[in-house]
Formats: C-alpha cells, sequence, structure tokens
C-alpha cells in the first residue's frame, strides 16, 4: 500500500512540474480594457491586455469567444508561451488547467 501511495504522489508530482514546462515566460498583466468593435458585420466584444513580457510592454488582444466575461483574467501574472501571432497565458480556473491565446496589437 505504502509503495502504491509513493508511487502515486510522484507521478503527481511530475505532472504537476510538467505543467508550465512549456510556459517558461511571465506575463505582467499591468492593465485590462474592454470594448467592441464591427468586424465583418458584426458586432465582437474584446479585451485589450496590457503586458510586460520579458522586458517589452506589448498590447494583447483576446476575441470573448462567448458573452461571458474573462473572469479569470486579472492584472498580475501569468506564465505564458510565444505563439506566431502573440502569446499563450495559462491560468487556473477552480482545480482545471486552461490556455487562452492573445495576439499583438502594439509593441514597445
Amino acid at each position: 500500500m505504502k509503495t502504491k501511495l509513493m508511487l502515486l504522489l510522484a507521478v503527481l508530482s511530475l505532472t504537476v512540474l510538467s505543467l508550465g514546462a512549456d510556459f517558461h515566460l511571465t506575463a505582467h498583466v499591468k492593465r485590462i480594457e474592454q470594448d467592441q468593435k464591427l468586424y465583418e458585420g458584426t458586432t465582437r466584444n474584446w479585451h485589450l491586455v496590457i503586458a510586460e513580457i520579458d522586458g517589452h510592454t506589448y498590447g494583447l488582444e483576446v476575441q470573448r469567444r462567448s458573452f461571458h466575461q474573462l473572469d479569470w483574467l486579472h492584472v498580475g501574472d501569468y506564465p505564458c508561451q510565444r505563439t506566431k501571432h502573440g502569446f499563450e497565458f495559462q491560468y487556473q480556473e477552480g482545480d482545471k488547467t486552461h490556455t487562452r491565446e492573445f495576439n499583438i496589437v502594439s509593441e514597445e
């Protein structure tokens, strides 16, 4: 019984350590703005996030996929990784780990 428990704890520890392995950057979200814009004849909601990542300040945009707020998004630090058009943030919602991609709209 103790061997099985120790093996389970070792597997869980490795799983937790590997969750952030690809997300080696830290995004410090400094400000969040919300607005709507007309896109191909429909009004879409979006968020503009001002974040400092790896010494650069970025304006990052994400379109909401639903009418719900991005309740998880607050000023603070998030693990992230570079993508083709921006950054993918990793966040916790309850006991689940999720990711969300943000496109770069400005860089300082």
